[in-house]
């Protein structure tokens, strides 16, 4: 009862109007989630796709229902009128479609894709990099990655790569956003003496002083590998090849940083603290 009389109060006193605007807000928030959501069928002919639809739907359901664990993509043939492509990054998929002898309409392209010439791993190189849930700028954010994070590269897609992050996210990032890697020079990479970036904010210097050319912006947890150690600053190496400078008392040793981490609840609460406004 007190519930119904506290609605009742806020839509008295001119509520009416924003609950309104907020059911609106949910219905075409619902419409957007269903286009979204077909948006892994591209084919042209879609009245003669229909005979198919049912069983590529039934493999999203089943093997792909979220799309930020398992990537998958039907398109038509381009070499083959009336066939199509199952693009995906599920064994599971591909074994599904061949049990179920549809291989004579349906190719299964696993990914990553050939055409990356054997660059299937990649380290993130900006210092907070944005990844999104298509590749467009404008596209849904769907988790953001620190700078010296690895993980695979599944795709290029014009100016952007699809990766996945250690955590088994699925996202887009832009082209500046990732250095793509052999797993040889992926497994050099985190071979070599590393340092990681202790401090909220700051930035690499294109010389040993504060007041030379930024090279970028740096944040806590960044990782870089280490070139030389001075007293007062560190040369430091990008995954792309760029060189700066960076203050040593905001470095530590990255293996001397993670001898020394304590994943506890106070730990991680008196880090999230410091990132406060």
């Amino acid at each position: 009862m007190k519930i119904r009389k506290t609605v009742n109060y806020f839509v008295d006193c001119g509520m009416k109007s924003i609950l309104n605007k907020l059911l609106l807000i949910g219905i075409l928030t619902m419409v957007s989630n269903s286009l979204s959501a077909q948006n892994w069928i591209n084919v042209k002919d879609a009245e003669n796709f229909d005979k198919w639809r049912d069983f590529v739907v039934k493999i999203k359901d089943t093997y792909a229902p979220d799309s930020r664990d398992i990537y998958l993509s039907v398109y038509d043939d381009e070499e083959q009128a009336g066939k199509y492509v199952i693009e995906t990054t599920s064994t599971e998929i591909q074994s599904y479609v061949l049990n179920e002898e549809k291989g004579s309409t349906f190719t299964v392209k696993l990914l990553p894709d050939s055409d990356l010439n054997g660059k299937t791993k990649g380290i993130i190189n900006l210092s907070v990099a944005n990844l999104r849930t298509r590749p467009s700028h404008s596209a849904e954010m769907a988790t953001q990655t620190l700078l010296g994070t690895p993980g695979d590269v599944l795709k290029r897609l014009g100016g952007y790569y699809l990766i996945r992050t250690p955590e088994g996210y699925l996202a887009y990032v832009d082209r500046y956003g990732v250095q793509p890697k052999t797993e040889e020079e992926l497994a050099n990479w985190t071979s070599r003496n590393r340092a990681i970036y202790v401090a909220d904010y700051g930035h690499a210097y294109l010389e040993a002083n504060t007041t030379s050319p930024r090279v970028s912006d740096l944040v806590m947890g960044n990782i870089l590998t280490v070139v030389s150690e001075g007293e007062d600053y560190w040369q430091l190496e990008y995954p792309d090849g760029r060189l700066g400078y960076v203050e040593s008392n905001r470095l530590m040793k990255y293996d001397d940083w993670k001898a020394m981490v304590k994943p506890q609840a106070d730990s991680v609460l008196q880090v999230a603290k410091r990132m406060i406004g």
